[in-house]
């Protein structure tokens, strides 16, 4: 985050490009983070991927990753989905990082 700040940025925008259920409590969004100086002047952009767990007070991110900004969001849904099968969330990583 410090170097955002010192590229004097102000805000980001997230374009969402993909939303996937994966059961009641668990969701799949893929999108386009677009990152902007605090002029308006457009920064860069940025994919994004977050697995959203439903907890007792709402959406929460359990995972966030980042990305190439032109990665299809359909293939970057398709190979989390498989690569998180089988696991719970909150995903225990001691389970699901060998």
């Amino acid at each position: 985050m410090e170097g955002l700040r010192n590229r004097d940025f102000g805000r980001s925008e997230l374009s969402v490009g993909h939303v996937k259920s994966l059961s009641a409590s668990a969701t799949l969004v893929t999108g386009v983070a677009i990152r902007y100086k605090r002029n308006g002047q457009e920064l860069e952009r940025a994919g994004v991927t977050y697995v959203l767990h439903k907890a007792e007070t709402g959406w929460k991110i359990a995972v966030l990753i980042l990305h190439d900004a032109d990665q299809s969001a359909p293939h970057t849904a398709r190979v989390l989905v498989d690569a998180l099968s089988g696991y719970d969330l909150p995903i225990d990583l001691a389970k699901a990082v060998p």
